[in-house]
């Protein structure tokens, strides 16, 4: 994986070099062309630069305090864990009703075990080797045992569905990119006997939403929480005295962190990109950092932090209060950052008296308007027209179908106008369904006008949902076993089965006779395919078929009472179930006493006399048993 990353790294230095070849520094300290390299993989892999001249801009970021005391542990692939990888992959040839046990391909003492819900459980004693689980994606949740004191760096990178790691207490540190790009991760516990965390320890682990720094955690190194998006809730513990580079870059969830008064030394660009960062709280009454280095301007650091304040809120305008809209004011506590927004109302219009802008008249509306003093907006206000007075000149009735008019003169200016008379409309019956839903056609109901004769329809109801039900989910056969045993019901008005498929014919085959019977037919290959039935209305389900080459043995019988209560001479018969219905092992029955109760081979009971007795019925090498009383 190192060399991986090298290689790529390379590439990009090399585009970004000056024009007369010569290696770019980085400002702040000297590095190893190997370091730089690494530093270069990293910008670009976090934050997705798009061209030379932002390669260049991070790459000449100072990097923290003791960066070549880490390069070591920065390796993520030794060979170990090339034999801890192997082992992955050998093992995924294994039988998933099994858990996977092996060790790291050393004599460590240590044990890994992968349950096939995803939990991994580490043992015994020693350290964990380099890239162990590295782009293991079938690990859900890690539980390392007590015993276990070290982790080798990229243990658990790339481990994309891992959600949840339990550390135990002896190990104390946290290797490089342990958990790196681990983006389902929600939930890890630090013990603590952790003294430090590595470089980019929990880089890109996009789900975490909280972490506990113990007391004892003295240092975390680089890029250890960089793009945990998701981040909310930090919690750094008295007794830590160092921040690497970058840390919590680009935690956008994150507002506020609370820094001990231990912690003096904060790495460049400790909260850069954190978005939502607006406070952090410093418990240290005096600054051995410079802020602007470790954060965004948006950020603001309040030394000589007491968590016992009494909040003392400033307010600062946000937006400003208009006529027509509200404004805000955030009120933010001058000794922590604590804030909060409220709303300032709208001012409203100062209106002046207004002036008659048109004056009304018999037909027409007049107008006032009204001006704001404060900015100038007018409205408009209407003055009702003074009207006719309407004398009615002229009638025609209303009929069944059409409307009547009303004819009307103004006495005053002769103006006319007509009025409608509504129609008295027909008079229809109640609605009767005249087409019932199916699956392609809706529900339909006509009622008729009883004077004129007049129809009208709607439709009432939207077409049939397709529906179907199955009588099996799954079927067992033999190779060559044929079977009817499948039944299709439940099937909605006017639909019906169009088509019967199989995935795979060679596994197993099916047809339809002509009583419309499934015939399913296992073939000479073994493993499983599906039946699919498909209806007229394109709905669609199937049936899982698994043939093998043994006979189908009796997992269960059903269908048999536990207790019969007869009276003599009375007869019943027994009808037992075999699951799976395929089965074909021969059903027998036994009386434990015939001379009380007789059943003969097709499972008829004849009661013979008072008694107790019990049938037993056996199927291959199940059996149940029915009590029969005899009265």
């Amino acid at each position: 994986m190192r060399n991986r990353r090298l290689a790529l790294a390379a590439a990009l230095l090399l585009a970004i070099t000056s024009a007369d070849g010569a290696a770019l520094a980085v400002s702040g300290a000297d590095f190893s062309s190997e370091e730089v390299a690494e530093a270069v993989f990293d910008e670009v892999e976090n934050e997705g630069l798009d061209n030379q001249d932002e390669v260049q801009e991070q790459v000449q970021t100072p990097e923290m305090d003791q960066v070549e005391d880490q390069s070591s542990e920065d390796s993520f692939s030794d060979a170990s864990g090339m034999e801890a990888a192997a082992e992955w992959q050998n093992e995924e040839a294994a039988t998933a009703d099994e858990a996977l046990v092996f060790s790291d391909g050393e004599d460590t003492g240590i044990t890994y075990t992968l349950s096939d819900d995803g939990k991994l459980v580490i043992s015994g004693t020693g350290s964990i080797a380099d890239d162990a689980f590295a782009g293991n994606t079938k690990i859900t949740s890690v539980v390392i045992s007590e015993g276990v004191t070290g982790i080798g760096s990229g243990a658990f990178t790339g481990c994309t569905n891992l959600t949840s790691v339990t550390i135990p207490e002896g190990v104390t540190t946290i290797d490089g990119m342990t958990f790196g790009n681990c983006t389902s991760l929600t939930s890890v516990t630090i013990p603590g006997t952790v003294t430090s965390i590595e470089v980019q320890a929990f880089w890109n682990c996009s789900s975490l939403t909280s972490i506990t720094i113990p007391a004892s955690v003295t240092s975390i190194g680089s890029g250890v929480f960089q793009g945990c998006t998701s981040l909310t809730s930090v919690k750094l513990s008295e007794g830590l005295t160092r921040i690497g580079d970058q840390t919590f870059g680009r935690c956008n969830a994150l507002e506020t962190i609370e820094i001990p008064a231990s912690l003096t030394s904060i790495g460049n660009d400790a909260f850069k990109k954190c978005a939502k960062l607006r406070s952090i709280r410093c418990y240290a009454n005096s600054s051995t950092w410079q802020p602007r280095y470790i954060c965004d301007s948006n950020t603001t650091v309040y030394y000589s932090y007491n968590p016992n304040h009494t909040h003392s809120y400033k307010s600062h305008v946000i937006k400003m209060s208009g006529c027509t809209y509200s404004g805000s004011e955030e009120e933010i506590c001058e000794f922590c950052g604590d804030y909060y927004t409220k709303e300032t109302p709208a001012l409203g219009h100062d209106w002046n008296r207004g002036e008659t802008t048109e004056d009304a008249s018999c037909e027409s509306d007049g107008e006032k308007t009204y001006t704001c003093r404060r900015c100038g907006d007018k409205k408009k206000e209407t003055i009702p027209a003074t009207g006719h007075s309407w004398v009615r000149s002229w009638h025609e009735d209303a009929t069944c179908t059409d409307d009547g008019v009303d004819e009307y003169t103004c006495r005053y200016c002769d103006t006319e106008k007509r009025t409608t008379i509504k129609a008295t409309g027909h008079k229809f019956s109640a609605w009767a369904v005249t087409q019932e839903a199916t699956v392609d056609e809706e529900e339909v109901q006509t009622r008729t006008c009883s004077a004129c004769g007049e129809q009208e329809t709607k439709i009432t109801r939207d077409r049939l949902q397709p529906t179907m039900k199955l009588n099996q989910s799954s079927i067992v056969l033999k190779t060559g076993q044929k079977t009817k045993c499948l039944k299709v019901t439940g099937l909605a008005k006017g639909d019906f089965i169009s088509t019967w498929s199989t995935d795979n014919w060679s596994i197993a085959d099916v047809s339809v006779s002509s009583d419309g019977t499934c015939n399913i037919t296992a073939g000479k290959t073994t493993g499983k395919t599906r039946i699919h039935i498909y209806l007229n209305s394109g709905y669609e389900k199937s049936v899982t078929v698994k043939v093998q080459k043994t006979a189908v043995k009796t997992t269960k019988i059903k269908g048999v009472p536990k207790t019969l209560k007869l009276k003599k001479n009375q007869k019943y018969s027994l009808k037992p179930v075999l699951k799976p219905v395929t089965s074909k092992e021969k059903i027998t029955y036994k009386s434990s006493s015939s001379k009380v109760v007789k059943v003969d081979s097709k499972g008829r009971i004849t009661a013979k006399k008072k008694g107790t007795a019990v049938i037993t019925v056996k199927a291959g090498k199940k059996t149940v048993k029915c009590k029969v009383t005899v009265k």
